[in-house]
């Protein structure tokens, strides 16, 4: 799965830029981790749909996402869907991450905790579907399954 923290890697840069340009633009902006991470997942989401299938990971291994029904490269939904099993997640976790400095307001601090213990039981228990879901059948991960998506070789 390499190919994917590159594109984590771009997509965060992608959005530390354009939330850069908007606070320029904007003036005094204060960048918090949150409307940061916010982007990165926005873009993160996208990026099959925004690149074609072809992300930046993607591009390194000569990989490309494509639609199973059609071969063709895969919708804004599809994207959406297949990147969701990964992002939204963590992004919940950074969001009340972020939260956690308001935790002397007891509901933030509980309310922290316990999304913070279920994201982190979600991504251990995915980390294990994957695996088995990968190595174990066609090489689909659940994204891929959810969304009738495929990863193949460029040719």
């Amino acid at each position: 799965m390499p190919g994917c923290v590159y594109d984590v890697l771009v997509s965060f840069w992608l959005a530390n830029g354009l939330l850069y340009i908007w606070g320029l633009l904007l003036g005094e902006l204060a960048l918090r981790q949150t409307a940061l991470m916010v982007g990165t997942a926005l873009i993160f989401l996208a990026r099959d749909y925004l690149w074609k299938g072809i992300a930046f990971g993607k591009h390194l291994l000569g990989l490309q996402v494509i639609d199973t029904k059609t071969g063709k490269t895969p919708s804004l939904i599809q994207s959406v869907l297949r990147n969701s099993v990964l992002a939204v997640p963590v992004l919940l976790y950074v969001i009340f991450i972020d939260l956690h400095f308001y935790q002397h307001l007891t509901v933030f601090g509980l309310l922290t905790e316990y999304v913070n213990g279920l994201v982190f039981v979600y991504l251990t228990i995915l980390a294990a579907v994957e695996f088995v879901l990968v190595a174990g059948g066609t090489g689909r991960r659940l994204g891929d399954r959810l969304a009738g998506t495929s990863v193949v070789r460029r040719s």
